[in-house]
């Protein structure tokens, strides 16, 4: 099984084209949050929702995402979740916040300010799809500031997901980590890039690849 994962695009419109044009090379898309930009002249929240709600209602494909810090525009529910996401649940192909079975793999999306499920969503064949990454080399800038969780960190050495697909930090300072037996993704965001940056993970050939710009690196899914 093959899956994208993308995060950060920011009303990225391009950036959605692109999806578009690739997503049928994969099973599914995992987006780590982050749909709404900064609020510009000519692009207000409700419009930029309005965008997002239509891009995701035709989306050709099977689409698995959660809510980051900036799709918070609307207004926030008493679980936390960004309403306007959380509503394009309804369609079959969107698969919003909850536990949601792929294949062989469950996947556990999670919204911003939330609490992962745990149980069912920890050990092999589990992904956990979270915007804030856990405190690791994915959440700290090249500068070596730390946006991350410490309290996710600690909560991975205890128990974990196979995999935790992360976004949040655009430019991490590595695009992988690990943390007890939980391998850590973030894709990180390059502005008006061509190509978005992204992951491409492999479940049979047990890869994770990174793309961006005219970089190309790639991982064992497994611990080495």
């Amino acid at each position: 099984m093959k899956l994208l994962l993308l995060s950060d695009l920011h009303d990225d419109r391009k950036a959605w084209q692109w999806i578009i044009s690739v997503c049928h090379r994969y099973q599914a898309v995992l987006y780590a949050g982050d749909w709404l930009g900064k609020i510009k002249k000519g692009s207000s929240a409700e419009q930029q929702i309005r965008a997002s709600q239509k891009f995701l209602e035709f989306f050709p494909g099977t689409i698995f995402s959660c809510s980051g810090n900036h799709d918070w525009a609307e207004g926030v529910s008493a679980e936390g979740q960004s309403l306007w996401l959380s509503r394009m649940g309804c369609f079959p192909h969107i698969k919003t916040h909850g536990v949601h079975h792929l294949g062989q793999w469950t996947i556990d999306v999670v919204d911003y300010m939330e609490e992962p499920t745990g149980g069912e969503c920890d050990g092999p064949g589990t992904i956990l799809l979270y915007h804030c990454p856990p405190s690791s080399d994915c959440s700290k800038t090249v500068h070596g500031i730390d946006f991350g969780d410490p309290l996710a960190a600690e909560r991975l050495r205890r128990n974990g997901p196979e995999l935790l697909c992360c976004g949040h930090v655009h430019l991490p300072r590595s695009w992988h980590a690990r943390i007890g037996r939980t391998l850590i993704l973030n894709p990180g965001y390059l502005d008006h890039a061509g190509e978005p940056n992204h992951i491409e993970i492999d479940t049979e050939k047990r890869t994770a690849t990174w793309l961006s710009g005219q970089r190309r690196e790639e991982i064992s899914l497994d611990r080495q």
